[in-house]
């Protein structure tokens, strides 16, 4: 029993050993040690980005390969790496009627299916834990009993954080050494979307399903037994080892999107840039018709011009609303402001005085309004006008400010008049020109009274000299 312990040294379990069993013991060293050391890889290397970490994105990119013909060897354990979101989805499936494996994702557990040999009985193993968090997980399945045609299944994830063994026995992966098919990130036919995540170089009893073609020149491959690359689509490698994510790069409250080989910011409304670091500035597109801009974060403010309002100043105040003009006259509005324009005989800014009497004469050569009743003659050809008193000007339109020269004295208030001045005294002065100070009050009322004497005794005078002379002999009579 000599070859069964060698075979024990590597957990491969025997039920005899003999000379007709030597080849199958050969391979199932080979293959245990190609297991060994795929184990030892996996935990070594773990989730190590590197040219054999490919990412999928979608059924698109979904690829399959086949057996090249010249495999002899059992195919007893399946090992690969995984990294997505997704809920529900194919990682591997691969059928030849009735055997098929599937190792998938449904609702949020990995699960393996098997149906191999000559029972119709599917073997069903699953995760305990989610597998869809965006991280790398190292999977194993593997048969306890490599020798025999009918073994129990084994289930390692992350090196025996989430393991199970099943309870009943079903066949090896043999049939995938015919001419099958095997789907890596989708499968055939079916309703779900491909993968959308990672998946490490898969090893099948040590042979590699490489991602690169024979004519690729990445690899050799000095083994004979092979599982080559059928699909024409070329495969994108280098998925990042984390979740760049993790790490926050958007800023401004952008939202990272994990993309495995890279990422990408959305950003929030008014940021741009790889890191939503660049604030947009609305205001580059001049959106304030009459005013200033003011940029802010994803808005922006326009301080308007005098005379604009509105969101972009783009509307024109009515100044009219309000307006003064008099009279009957139209208001016209303005950028800020309003101009009235009169009717009748109506003028001044806001209408309210009389238009000036006017007188109009013209020859051959000129037309002449003369103004406030001025006269309009003709001198040598040339019109002019003759201005009456108190008006001055080319057309007598100047009515002259007799209180120009400060005429009312005492402090007393000058009111320009036709031709005239008017004087408004305070209470302690009197006078055409306010020159009286009647402040004293004595001194107006002796005057006051003198005056009003003087009156009476001219009056009396008068009368005496009116009366005739009495005969005083006649009144005897």
């Amino acid at each position: 029993m000599e070859c069964c312990s060698e075979i024990y040294r590597y957990n491969v379990k025997c039920s005899m050993c003999n000379e007709a069993n030597a080849t199958r013991f050969i391979d199932a060293v080979l293959s245990a040690l190609a297991f060994r050391a795929a184990r030892k890889m996996a935990a070594l290397l773990g989730n190590a980005p590197g040219i054999t970490n490919a990412v999928f994105s979608g059924r698109n990119s979904a690829i399959f390969f086949r057996s090249n013909g010249k495999i002899r060897r059992d195919l007893t354990n399946i090992v690969f790496g995984f990294r997505t979101r997704d809920t529900d989805v194919i990682l591997l499936y691969a059928e030849k009627d009735p055997e098929f494996l599937t190792i998938n994702i449904q609702n949020m557990k990995l699960v393996f299916q098997l149906q191999s040999g000559n029972t119709f009985y599917t073997l069903n193993l699953s995760s305990s834990q989610p597998v869809n968090d965006g991280k790398w997980h190292q999977v194993i399945f593997s048969m306890t009993e490599p020798l025999s045609q009918s073994s129990r299944w084994h289930f390692d994830m992350d090196d025996e954080q989430d393991s199970v063994t099943s309870t009943v026995s079903t066949g090896n992966l043999n049939f995938l050494r015919d001419e099958t098919d095997i789907y890596l990130a989708d499968r055939a036919f079916d309703s779900l979307d491909g993968l959308r995540g990672c998946m490490s170089t898969v090893e099948i009893s040590g042979i590699h399903l490489s991602y690169f073609d024979n004519t690729d020149g990445h690899t050799k491959k000095p083994q004979e037994e092979q599982f080559l690359k059928v699909s024409a689509n070329s495969v994108v490698t280098g998925c990042l080892q984390l979740d760049s994510c993790n790490m926050n790069p958007c800023t401004h409250d952008g939202i990272c999107e994990d993309f495995y080989s890279y990422y990408r910011c959305i950003c929030a409304k008014g940021r741009t840039g790889a890191h939503c670091e660049i604030n947009i500035d609305e205001c580059t597109s001049n959106p304030c018709v009459h005013g200033n801009c003011s940029d802010g974060i994803a808005s922006y403010k326009c301080v308007c011009d005098p005379g604009f309002q509105g969101m972009r100043c783009e509307e024109d105040i009515d100044d009219c609303r309000g307006h003064l003009c008099a009279n009957g006259a139209t208001c016209i509005d303005e950028v800020n402001s309003y101009s009235c324009l009169c009717t009748g005989n109506f003028t001044g800014r806001f209408c309210r005085r009389m238009r000036p009497p006017f007188t109009v004469c013209r020859n051959e050569k000129e037309n002449l309004t003369c103004y406030n009743h001025g006269n309009c003659t003709e001198f040598q050809g040339r019109l002019e006008c003759t201005c009456l008193a108190g008006f001055a000007g080319p057309r007598c339109e100047v009515d002259i400010n007799e209180c120009s020269s400060d005429p009312c004295l005492n402090g007393g208030l000058c009111q320009n008049r036709l031709n005239k001045f008017q004087c408004i005294c305070d209470i302690n002065h009197a006078g055409e020109q306010c020159e009286i100070d009647v402040s004293d009050i004595s001194f107006f009322v002796s005057v006051f009274l003198w005056q009003n004497l003087f009156q009476l005794l001219s009056y009396l005078i008068l009368r005496m000299d009116d009366e005739p002379a009495v005969e005083w002999d006649d009144q005897e009579d």
